[in-house]
């Protein structure tokens, strides 16, 4: 089975530098494209030297694991319109910050891949867009349709609905 597109949330980014598991190892294994905003890098860069100090990791390991994880990833400048438009409609009323990640996702029709409990929290709640964390990321990679995927997220975040 053929799984789809997803978007990758800065928080996967910074996960994905900072320990060797599952989300590292799922990034690089996904066969299909992952896309992010070009806002995603930028925020990343913002936090990664206050990350390497407390972590202990060497900055130069941590830029060098950054420019893998890029390659891996396509970066999209901005979405198209109207699907901006809509995505900063939605956002607004939880994190502005996360639009652009909304954007691409209703112009992909793709899932956002992230742990943010807010952005999951309001894409069960809006259903406009939608937004999964590892788990639901590991069954794509099992060939789980996304329906079931959406119904598993929406199960385990109920107290937070």
């Amino acid at each position: 089975m053929n799984q789809p597109t997803i978007i990758i949330d800065t928080n996967k980014i910074l996960a994905a530098i900072l320990r060797p598991g599952k989300v590292r190892r799922n990034l690089f294994k996904y066969p299909s494209p992952i896309l992010t905003p070009a806002e995603a890098w930028k925020e990343a860069e913002k936090h990664i030297e206050k990350l390497a100090e407390k972590k202990k990791i060497p900055l130069s390991r941590l830029r060098s694991l950054l420019e893998e994880i890029k390659s891996e990833v396509i970066t999209t400048e901005t979405a198209r319109e109207p699907f901006t438009r809509k995505a900063e409609e939605i956002a607004s009323r939880f994190d502005p910050g996360d639009a652009p990640f909304i954007a691409l996702a209703l112009q992909h029709n793709a899932p956002i891949w992230t742990n943010d409990h807010k952005l999951i929290k309001h894409s069960h709640k809006t259903r406009k867009y939608t937004a999964i964390d590892t788990e639901g990321v590991e069954l794509l990679l099992e060939g789980t349709p996304i329906e079931k995927i959406k119904e598993r997220m929406q199960e385990k975040y109920r107290d937070q609905i």
